[in-house]
Parts: C-alpha cells; sequence; structure tokens
C-alpha cells in the first residue's frame, strides 16, 4: 500500500490541495489518516476515489451529488463514462486509473478505443522491426 501526500493527489488528480481540503470538511468526501505530528496521508483507496471523483466532476457531476454516491457507484459511473466516452482526456484517466489498480482487463478494454491508437500501434510494430533489424545488423 502506497502513501500519498496531499500534493502527490493535487498531482495525481489535477484536483488542489486546498479544493480536497474543502472537499474533506463540507462533504466528509475522503477521511485522510495523519501522522503523529497530524499531517494528513492518504492511501491507494483515498486516491482510487479523487480520481473516480475528479473524472466525473469533468464530466458534469457535481462533487455535492458524488458526496452522497458510494464508492462502488461512483466506480459504476466511471466505466460507464470510460468505456463510451469519445473524449481523449476521459480515456487518458481512466487508462491511468486502471494502471494504479493494475487492472489489465479495464486497461486492455479502454486502450483499443484511444483516438490516436492505431498511429501508437504503427509506431510500435516499426520501431520492433527497427530494433530486431539492429539487433541483427549488430548482433
Amino acid at each position: 500500500m502506497a502513501i500519498y501526500s496531499i500534493r502527490d493527489l493535487e498531482k495525481l488528480t489535477g484536483i488542489k490541495a486546498h479544493t480536497i481540503r474543502i472537499w474533506e470538511q463540507r462533504y466528509g468526501l475522503v477521511v485522510p489518516a495523519r501522522t503523529d505530528t497530524n499531517i494528513r496521508y492518504y492511501t491507494d483507496e483515498n486516491l482510487r476515489l479523487l480520481f473516480n471523483v475528479a473524472l466525473l466532476n469533468r464530466n458534469g457531476y457535481k462533487i455535492s451529488k458524488l458526496a452522497k454516491m458510494t464508492p462502488e457507484e461512483i466506480a459504476e459511473r466511471v466505466a460507464d463514462i470510460s468505456e463510451n466516452s469519445g473524449s481523449q482526456n476521459t480515456q487518458i484517466d481512466a487508462l491511468t486509473l486502471a494502471m494504479i489498480d493494475l487492472d489489465e482487463a479495464t486497461f486492455d478494454r479502454i486502450f483499443p478505443l484511444m483516438p490516436g491508437n492505431t498511429d501508437l500501434n504503427a509506431r510500435w510494430s516499426s520501431w520492433s522491426t527497427l530494433s530486431s533489424t539492429n539487433s541483427m545488423y549488430y548482433g
């Protein structure tokens, strides 16, 4: 289990530290653990929840409604948006979350839907061929 500071959450989710603190106080959205010196720290579960909330919030869900939902309901909505959205940013968020969760099935389901994926596959294929050729030549 990883431990994250509020700044780590800010960088990973795009939610400002001030906003995270407000959401904690106003909605009880996340409950951080605290060190002996009263410094907040967060778990993988907190990161996952905030990441999902950030994705839904960017897709028009109000924080007051999200705060009333269970983590399972939030995850369901995220899965639906991730798989049905044409937005590259939403799909990148979903892929990032799948990587955080080490969820290969979700990653494999979303990655082919990514715009420009064929370009990426073509580049990977070219690089692999070049790498193999290089290996044969320089042996």
